[in-house]
């Protein structure tokens, strides 16, 4: 799920931390809107906008309400999250645009893929937290601290890994290479972070099933078949091409083409993982629900506490 950096840098141990390079002018290279995987790309970018746009709208269907009003997570977590990958996805076209315009700009350029990576770690900490609440509000109240906990977690190591990002590409604006504390930081970060939300997603996975066994609904069946398999890839892909390309900077390998296209793969699945995750999220959220004594969800016709989906 991680943009991929702003430009290269070399390993370097020293330097002057002032502006230095900020406004020296440099072009950018593309292929000329030639490559078809990036015309591609450009193209499903453009197309996710409004699509998760159609989903902020549709959040007035949302239903999801606890003990104490109404589900702030699930109500303003998601119109957030949305317009935070809103945002992500337009620097990604703009950028883009740029690059295959070969346009000339200054160091400043490099601010664009800060904003990126702030708004894409955010926006995506908060979806998975969104999908782990509705989860696990089908089991065990151990189950819901387990998930919560390890929800901190994933916050605190994407703050990391959005401040080793920072520092990278902050320093090719400034300096026009990068020490290697930032290089090293960012590798790890970035290796730690894809490998620990992929053991999530399988955690979330084992939940799932659990909740589906325990008690069935159009919301966990929903999750189960729509969410979670998109997000299992998502963050499969991504976990592969971290451990290439860690293998690739470090000097592990050189394989650099094959890198390319599995940057490529993964940013594709990105891109269409995103599109289903919203867009079932927003269906789920739209299923009707009433808070039960417990504050959790539950349909009027049903009994017994928890949540349940009817259309």
């Amino acid at each position: 799920m991680a943009p991929r950096r702003g430009g290269g840098g070399g390993f370097s141990s020293s330097g002057s931390s002032s502006c230095d390079y900020c406004l020296e002018e440099m072009q950018l290279f593309g292929y000329h809107w030639q490559n078809s995987k990036v015309t591609g790309l450009f193209a499903m970018q453009i197309i996710l906008i409004p699509v998760l746009v159609a989903c902020i709208m549709l959040t007035v269907r949302f239903k999801w309400i606890r003990e104490r009003g109404t589900d702030k997570l699930r109500n303003r977590g998601y119109v957030i999250a949305a317009v935070f990958l809103i945002i992500d996805f337009l620097l990604r076209v703009i950028t883009t645009g740029l690059q295959e315009s070969e346009a000339v700009v200054t160091h400043l350029f490099y601010l664009a893929y800060i904003f990126q990576v702030f708004f894409s770690r955010i926006g995506y900490v908060l979806i998975v937290a969104i999908i782990a609440r509705t989860i696990t509000e089908d089991v065990g109240v151990l189950s819901q601290k387990l998930t919560s906990f390890a929800v901190g977690i994933f916050w605190v190591i994407s703050l990391v890994d959005i401040g080793f990002a920072i520092a990278w590409d902050a320093e090719l604006m400034a300096m026009g290479y990068v020490e290697d504390i930032a290089v090293l930081g960012s590798l790890y970060m970035d290796i730690l972070l894809s490998s620990y939300l992929f053991a999530f997603t399988l955690f979330l996975s084992v939940l799932a099933i659990l909740a589906m066994i325990k008690r069935r609904s159009k919301g966990t069946l929903l999750m189960l078949v729509g969410v979670i398999p998109a997000l299992f890839l998502m963050t499969l892909i991504d976990l592969a091409l971290e451990g290439a390309a860690f293998d690739n900077r470090t000097g592990k390998s050189d394989a650099t083409k094959s890198l390319m296209d599995l940057s490529y793969a993964n940013s594709f699945i990105n891109v269409l993982a995103t599109m289903a995750i919203f867009l079932v999220i927003a269906i789920i959220g739209g299923l009707r629900q009433r808070s039960d004594a417990n504050g959790l969800t539950q349909d009027p016709k049903y009994a017994q506490p928890g949540p349940h989906y009817v259309a």
